[in-house]
């Protein structure tokens, strides 16, 4: 036991002496992630807020009564926030849909309000392009469609209504049929009152600021790795042969070196997030998705960072110690961390991946990590995940022990 402490505290010195370098790496890292994450949510929040879908109009819309309908749906109605209504000529709007300029266009047929005055409602071609059918913009569809079917068949019941008591009751008070008529399409255009918004967040039921930085902590956690290849990895077996013959077998030198790894990337880690929330302020509360930020939701967030670092180190270590030299090292840890962190969903959220690649995230230490910071922030802690990281840990450190013992065994 004192051989293995005695070894431990020599290991804690030898990693010391690489902190400050580890550190200012890790620094440079951070902040290249920080301005990643900062784009990646303002692209989002700016998509949300900007997106409109631009529909053509073709035809004479200079009527009175149809140049106020579209004024008043653009300057009034809810819609004017998510469709953008441009007078164009017809061969104009095909340029502009083939090169995407516009979701599609409507043709005005001559005469449509005169007709539609009388109770005949034309229909209005509406062109569009197999390209423009994302899922928002069916969604639209579909409520337009449900919108003007319920207008054209409101107005025809109203027009027959009004044409049976000219035939029959000429002298029926028409100010009840224009009440009726205002007030039953003030009801079709008050369609906020109709539903309630519910945000399920985009994946881990957190926000797109909540999980990417899940994600990107994950991947920061990898990439610190990176420098640490000159630390960990053994390019001559002769010294751990030789602590071998002292009686310092392969598990007790894993324990000295991991253990002294761990402790350095915990407090890097540690003073990485103080300066984080330090520097960002208020911001916090956006980026992490959660409705708080104090000094008890930080040690707490450390706290459970725990198990994460634990697996993330065992896994960088065990990588480095398959490794005989460093560039090749530095080489399989970096290609490691892009293609795990992508299957873990760390790059992107994970919901929009195929199942069979959800399954296989439950399964990789930085899945398991991104899913346990996703509860963590959503208040939906999960001892399932918790475990899981523990399981991985023991698994990987029982590993490198092994390839330890066989590399001395072979020297």
């Amino acid at each position: 036991m004192k051989k293995a402490f005695a070894y431990f505290y020599l290991q804690v010195k030898r990693s010391s002496r690489f902190f400050f370098f580890v550190f200012m790496i890790s620094l440079i890292i951070c902040l290249t992630l920080g301005c990643m994450l900062n784009t990646l949510i303002h692209m989002d929040t700016s998509s949300d807020k900007n997106r409109k879908l631009s529909i053509g109009i073709v035809g004479d819309a200079s009527d009175s009564y149809l140049g106020f309908g579209i004024s008043a749906i653009q300057s009034m109605d809810s819609s004017r926030y998510s469709i953008e209504i441009i007078e164009l000529e017809e061969e104009d709007a095909r340029k502009k849909l083939t090169r995407g300029e516009i979701t599609a266009y409507i043709i005005i047929p001559e005469d449509f309000v005169d007709l539609a005055l009388s109770g005949n409602i034309q229909s209005i071609p509406y062109v569009t392009t197999n390209s423009s059918t994302d899922i928002a913009t069916l969604f639209k569809d579909e409520i337009l469609e449900v919108v003007s079917r319920i207008f054209v068949e409101s107005q025809k019941g109203i027009f027959g209504l009004q044409n049976s008591l000219e035939d029959y009751h000429p002298d029926y008070p028409w100010e009840w049929i224009d009440g009726l008529t205002v007030e039953y399409f003030s009801l079709i255009l008050n369609r906020s009152c109709v539903f309630d918004t519910e945000v399920i967040g985009v994946s881990d039921n957190l926000s797109f600021s909540g999980y990417m930085f899940c994600g990107i902590l994950v991947l920061l956690m990898m990439l610190c790795g990176i420098p640490c290849g000159s630390l960990l990895i053994k390019t001559d077996m002769a010294l751990p042969k030789l602590l071998n013959a002292n009686r310092k077998n392969a598990l007790i030198q894993i324990s000295g070196e991991y253990f002294a790894y761990f402790l350095m990337m915990f407090l890097n880690f540690s003073i990485i997030l103080g300066v984080t929330v330090a520097t960002v302020g208020s911001n916090a509360t956006f980026i992490f998705g959660t409705a708080e930020i104090n000094f008890i939701w930080f040690i707490s967030l450390i706290l459970h960072l725990i198990p994460v670092i634990l697996a993330i180190t065992a896994l960088q270590f065990l990588i480095y110690e398959l490794s005989s030299s460093i560039a090749g090292g530095v080489l399989l840890q970096f290609l490691a961390t892009i293609g795990l962190s992508y299957v873990s969903g760390c790059l992107y959220p994970i919901n929009f991946f195929p199942e069979s690649i959800q399954a296989i995230s439950r399964f990789i230490p930085l899945g398991i990590a991104r899913s346990y910071l996703s509860g963590f922030l959503s208040e939906n802690f999960q001892i399932a995940e918790c475990i899981g990281l523990l399981i991985s840990f023991a698994l990987l450190f029982s590993a490198s022990a092994l390839i330890r013992r066989e590399r001395i065994i072979r020297a």
